[in-house]
């Protein structure tokens, strides 16, 4: 069937078509390079067995963050120590680029391509490597080549984005130096010594004389002439660092030895993690192997909203505020009656609101025989139907219950209007009662009628009065049928006396 061949040929290749389309909004190459950088670097990361794609000066505007986020890392390389900062690197789409390169992060003051063959190779590598290596996140490789070689300390206006805790990317100029020194651990310079980084005949172009505390010193210009600025670093070290990185895989040299020697904020304590305070905890003053917890009650506490909320607990980077009972923290989309929440970090609270009773704890699972549920403040009134009692309740027939806050509802029970109601009082001659719900039947002794004329037994709904038995007129009611030889009637209890007239008998049917 040639129709049918054809049907499943065009199946099978919208098939494909789809994986393909699939495979290519899902999976993006390794890196994105950006071109005017590019002389060299996509050489090397093809020697890598790892993929690229070159986007130009004129393309760079229209990336998205989506855009960025399709690649592993976005990277400006070394062009060759040729260009200046203004020319090689974009100065538009800025916002879009950090928003989305959340992952590991290079910076270097180096023209690491130029010198290919002498290390920069290695360095190239393992700082790809380092910086597409965070799952699921788009990391960053910032070569600065030779731009700001021999220049005063200036600002770099491309990683302004970055600063944080009041600090910049700050360069020196450091000339043509070749003492090179490795002063913490990564992956960002794998394999890497101070012999292979040192001695390119310009190992070094700029260092940073500042920069943002996320970024932790790998490599510095050791002993750079003091007049361009001095740090000291735990292994004792002094210079100017001029390769940085972003990421939670670095540690100074010396971490681990229970000094804390700078730029080292603790070591081996509680809260430390690779020498740093971890999130949630703080250096202590001066510092020491353990970090302080920061009791995020005491620097944010309610945000400003206080009212009705109870308690303030600290934990590890977060706080768990509780309201009072018939208040919740609606804001924070907690479920059903929670009363509490846990908010991470900084995030404000949006305080307590008032708690509809009924919605959030309503009959306690004990519907049964109840008519609603009416929400007040923090308390909630719930009604029985009628002839039945709510328990709890004070009266021993109220069908309604006040519950405060989350108090448990206990169920309605039938009444029993025997007991409670009765015979109001007037027993005589009754003879039983029986309840029903919502009502009760009360009966009379023979001769005495309930309902009149002669009904014996009555129903009374609710707390209806009950009348009292009284006696059956039986003349009245049953009589004598008018028989005109009939001289009198006198009623007796439950019977009658019939006289006949003078010359007449009476007798029974």
């Amino acid at each position: 069937n040639i129709k049918g061949c054809l049907a499943l040929l065009m199946s099978k290749t919208l098939f494909f078509l789809l994986v393909v389309a699939f495979v290519s909004t899902t999976f993006a190459q390794d890196f994105l390079v950006y071109a005017p950088t590019n002389t060299g670097t996509g050489a090397i990361i093809s020697s890598m067995g790892r993929s690229f794609t070159t986007v130009t000066a004129a393309q760079w505007s229209t990336l998205t963050v989506n855009d960025f986020k399709k690649y592993k890392a976005i990277v400006f390389g070394d062009p060759t120590c040729t260009g200046s900062a203004s020319s090689s690197l974009p100065t538009t789409n800025l916002a879009n680029l950090y928003a989305a390169t959340l992952g590991n992060v290079m910076v270097i003051g180096t023209d690491e391509v130029y010198h290919k063959s002498q290390g920069g190779t290695g360095v190239l590598k393992s700082g790809l490597n380092f910086v597409a290596s965070t799952t699921g996140k788009t990391g960053l490789y910032v070569s600065l080549a030779c731009y700001y070689h021999g220049v005063s300390p200036t600002y770099v206006p491309f990683l302004a984005p970055l600063a944080s805790g009041g600090k910049r990317f700050q360069v020196t100029g450091v000339g043509c130096y070749n003492n090179a020194h490795i002063v913490a651990t990564s992956p960002a310079i794998s394999g890497l010594t101070d012999s292979i980084l040192s001695n390119w005949g310009c190992s070094v172009h700029e260092a940073f004389s500042e920069f943002p505390p996320e970024f932790i010193p790998l490599v510095i210009a050791r002993n750079a002439p003091v007049s361009l600025g001095k740090m000291n670093f735990a292994d004792g070290s002094v210079g100017l660092p001029y390769i940085m990185v972003r990421g939670e895989t670095v540690a100074p040299i010396n971490c681990g030895d229970k000094i804390v020697n700078s730029p080292e904020e603790c070591d081996s304590g509680v809260g430390c993690n690779k020498c740093k305070c971890a999130t949630g905890y703080t250096p202590q003053s001066p510092a020491k192997q353990d970090c302080t917890l920061i009791d995020l009650c005491k620097t944010v506490g309610y945000s400003g909203k206080p009212s009705n909320a109870i308690s303030c607990v600290p934990g590890v980077n977060t706080r768990n505020i509780t309201c009072a009972d018939g208040w919740y923290p609606e804001a924070h989309a907690v479920g059903g009656n929670q009363r509490w929440v846990v908010l991470t970090g900084t995030t404000a609270f949006g305080g307590c609101s008032l708690l509809n009773t009924c919605t959030a704890y309503g009959f306690s699972g004990k519907p049964a025989n109840t008519n609603r549920c009416v929400a007040s403040g923090t308390s909630r009134t719930i009604y029985c139907n009628a002839g039945y009692r709510a328990e709890g309740s004070a009266g021993a027939a109220t069908d309604n219950v006040v519950l405060a806050g989350s108090a448990a509802f206990k169920g309605c029970t039938l009444i029993d209007n025997c007991a409670v109601y009765g015979y109001s009082g007037k027993a005589t001659n009754a003879v039983s009662c029986s309840n029903a719900v919502n009502s009760r039947t009360i009966s009379c002794a023979d001769g005495y009628y309930a309902t009149a004329p002669a009904s014996a037994s009555i129903v009374l709904t609710g707390s209806a009065a009950f009348a009292g038995c009284k006696v059956i007129d039986m003349c009245a009611v049953y009589g004598y049928e008018k028989d005109p030889n009939v001289a009198s009637c006198e009623n007796l209890i439950n019977s009658r006396k019939i006289t006949c007239k003078a010359g007449y008998w009476a007798q029974a049917e």
